[in-house]
C-alpha cells in the first residue's frame, strides 16, 4: 500500500505530514524509524499524521510523532504545517481552523500575508507568525 505525504519546513524543522483524512493505514513505530532514516527513507524530524475529529468542537486531530517514532504533544509549529496542509490541500475551506491533540486545542489562523499563527486555548498563549514552506510531496511505501 502507497502512502501520500507531504514534507515540509518550518522553525528550523523538517515535517512529513499525512493526512488520514482521504486515506486510511496503521502507523506503526517501526515505519515512522524507517521512513525517518536520511540514508535510507523520507528524512524527517517529527512525522504529524492528520485525523478526523471525535467531536465536533474541533476541525481536525493532529498527532505528533518523533523520528524515533513516540508519539508527543504538538508545538505551535506542527499546527501550523498540519493547518499549511489542510489548506494547500483544500481538505479546509476556513482561514481558522481548530486543531486537538493531546488534550489541548490550539486555533490556527492564516494571515493575509500568508504566515500562520496559532494559539492555545487552554493557555491563551500565541505563537510568533509562522512561515510553512512545502518541500515535496511524494507516496511511500507502508
Amino acid at each position: 500500500m502507497l502512502l501520500r505525504f507531504c514534507k515540509m519546513y518550518c522553525q528550523e524543522q523538517d515535517y512529513v505530514i499525512v493526512e488520514l483524512l482521504t486515506q486510511h493505514a496503521r502507523i506503526q513505530s517501526r515505519h515512522i524509524q524507517k521512513w525517518a532514516s536520511r540514508s535510507k527513507g523520507i528524512g524527517f524530524n517529527r512525522l504529524l499524521c492528520i485525523e478526523i475529529p471525535e467531536t465536533p468542537e474541533v476541525d481536525f486531530i493532529c498527532r505528533a510523532f518523533t523520528n524515533n517514532g513516540f508519539e508527543v504533544a504538538c508545538e505551535p509549529a506542527d499546527f501550523c504545517c498540519a493547518a499549511r496542509m489542510l489548506l494547500d490541500k483544500r481538505l479546509a475551506a476556513k482561514k481558522t481552523l481548530l486543531l486537538h491533540s493531546a488534550g489541548q486545542t490550539s486555533q490556527v489562523r492564516l494571515q493575509d500575508d500568508g504566515l500562520l499563527v496559532a494559539a492555545n486555548l487552554q493557555t491563551d498563549e500565541k505563537s510568533l507568525a509562522m512561515q510553512v514552506r512545502r518541500i515535496f510531496e511524494g507516496q511511500i511505501k507502508l
